[in-house]
């Protein structure tokens, strides 16, 4: 049964704790049972770095305007006319629930063992940080009976809104396990985590980040602001705080078949240094060439005079491919799976449009987010080379200031009206091909930037809301399934989608 191969594989593909090895295989996975949580925490987080740069940013990329088919290639078809059915984009549900099996065992092992607190809490974490992208794909998912292996095949769904509530739940308890943990009597976590590096600060820094982005989803829904609200007031004066750096996994990947960025290898350059084979498939739009400035554009594109098409021309005229520069950087670029940008610019919102105190204003927060996404994209070692600025203080000087009194609508905070719309089209931007399923979802809450549709659309000038859920569960679990009512990718939108 293809359902219980993935149940099974969850905590197959696994990895050992060295980085050299954090894409061998355990190719026995009945006996995963015997492997320590160390031993599962790095290809875990290894598997997540896959996801958010490989699986969820292929799809989100062609959702929220990033490129489009060129004129070399034929198909697609799905991407240009959101024809979706129950074949689309599977691998974003069965890999997402695989990368939460690993985090189960390392919950579920780490219990049975004595001593491995800190292996709990940090499996809570990333669990809550998996399962919000799939709810955010889906609504309603298997979650209390998930996740049981072959004890329970067919689990029930739960309502969406209840499942935020208890990642919210889960993340408050990781953090409890941390600061209550004795140090002196625990195993302690160490270079098995390729996230943080056994930093537990910087853990709970993220699973309040976590949190943060849990609770801004749902602000735009009136009858969650009672609940949303006292949870903000709580977390400003939280004195963990957030991320103040980017998040990132690393592996330590090599130039080898298999073993490089998967997004480096599928869509910039092979292992034996030849062009990926959909490096001229896709290509930037034209949307996203107008509406990045042209230093960060420089640096997404890899090109100083970028050219795009629109996604669903039927005869795209030639295009400029994504070039060598900030977004491709090298086979063995780090995955960021949380921006400091992104905090930056949830905690301007808060700030803006709920009236949370965080300690700074909603324009200084703006202002910060900017300059990060600058600071990321202008730090690489092309556009060093290309700029000439290789510090924060010169990068901030010559470029990210220019920018932010510009005048520019979107840009200058003063001369933006609309001052979600600013926040939103800045997130949109820090986000091009880094985190493009954040950014997806991010516009279906927000509605900004104005993206338009495919040409091709079946549904002429609409974008989709969700995907459809997945042939394995049409064939493993339908009864649970056909609870969910019909479904449809333009009108069944998740929850937070008030837009």
């Amino acid at each position: 049964m293809k359902k219980l191969i993935y149940i099974i594989l969850g905590v197959g593909m696994l990895a050992t704790s060295c980085k050299k090895d954090f894409l061998e295989i355990n190719n026995t996975p009945n006996d995963a049972t015997d492997a320590t949580p160390q031993a599962v925490l790095t290809g875990a987080l290894s598997g997540t770095g896959t996801l958010v740069c490989n699986t969820w940013q292929t799809y989100g990329a062609w959702t929220v305007g990033y490129w489009a088919k060129s004129n070399v290639v034929s198909g697609y078809n799905t991407y240009r006319t959101y024809n979706y059915t129950s074949a689309t984009e599977q691998g974003v549900w069965n890999q997402s629930y695989n990368n939460l099996m690993d985090y189960e065992f390392i919950e579920k092992k780490a219990a049975a063992l004595t001593r491995h607190e800190y292996f709990i809490a940090l499996a809570k974490i990333m669990k809550a940080y998996v399962y919000q992208q799939v709810i955010d794909q889906y609504g309603n998912v298997p979650y209390s009976e998930a996740l049981k292996g072959k004890a329970n095949l067919t689990p029930a769904y739960d309502n969406a809104v209840t499942i935020y509530e208890d990642l919210i739940r889960q993340l408050d308890a990781a953090k409890k396990i941390i600061d209550e943990t004795d140090p002196d009597n625990t195993i302690h976590v160490g270079n098995e985590d390729i996230l943080f590096d056994g930093d537990l600060d910087r853990w709970k820094q993220l699973a309040n980040s976590i949190k943060m982005r849990l609770l801004i989803r749902q602000s735009r829904v009136a009858s969650r602001l009672a609940y949303i609200t006292p949870l903000l007031t709580a977390l400003a004066a939280d004195p963990d705080g957030f991320l103040e750096e980017d998040a990132v996994v690393d592996p330590g990947y090599l130039r080898t078949e298999g073993k490089q960025n998967p997004f480096w290898n599928r869509y910039y350059m092979n292992a034996a240094g030849s062009s990926a084979t959909e490096h001229d498939y896709v290509m930037p739009t034209t949307y996203g060439v107008a509406k990045v400035d042209h230093d960060r554009g420089v640096a997404i594109f890899g090109s100083t005079a970028a050219s795009g098409v629109d996604l669903g021309d039927l005869n795209p005229p030639d295009a400029t491919p994504f070039g060598a520069a900030s977004i491709f950087r090298s086979y063995n670029q780090p995955v960021v799976i949380f921006q400091v940008s992104e905090m930056k610019f949830l905690l301007a919102e808060a700030v803006q449009e709920l009236g949370i105190n965080f300690g700074k204003t909603a324009k200084a927060f703006y202002e910060e987010g900017v300059a990060e996404s600058f600071y990321y994209l202008m730090t690489s070692p092309a556009m060093i080379a290309y700029n000439g600025f290789d510090d924060r203080a010169t990068i901030y000087d010559e470029l990210v200031q220019p920018y932010l009194t510009s005048e520019e609508v979107d840009a200058d905070w003063e001369f933006s009206p609309n001052k979600l719309k600013a926040i939103a089209t800045q997130k949109w931007i820090s986000m091009y091909l880094i985190n493009s399923l954040e950014a997806w979802n991010e516009y279906r809450r927000t509605g900004y930037p104005n993206i338009p549709a495919s040409l091709e659309s079946i549904k002429p000038g609409q974008l989709p809301s969700r995907l459809l859920y997945p042939q394995t569960e049409e064939s493993y679990n339908a009864a649970n399934l056909v609870k969910q009512g019909k479904i449809d990718q333009f009108t069944s939108k998740i929850f937070w989608d008030v837009n």
